[in-house]
């Protein structure tokens, strides 16, 4: 794809119109893994949760 479409696909056209600065610099690295407080709940837990029987309410 050649330069000038390239920087129209990436949005050039609307930072101009807006007046937005172009980034200067882009995050390359992808985040795998999200560190989660104690209190979140466990990918286990989460399935018991989403079953029908979880909404059932017992006394």
């Amino acid at each position: 794809m050649g330069e000038a479409y390239q920087a129209k696909f990436l949005g050039e056209n609307a930072r101009r119109l807006y007046k937005i600065e172009a980034p200067k610099e882009f995050i390359r690295e992808r985040v795998t893994e999200i560190e989660r407080p104690e209190w979140w709940p466990s990918e286990q837990e989460v399935r018991e949760a989403l079953e029908p029987e979880a909404a059932v309410l017992k006394y």
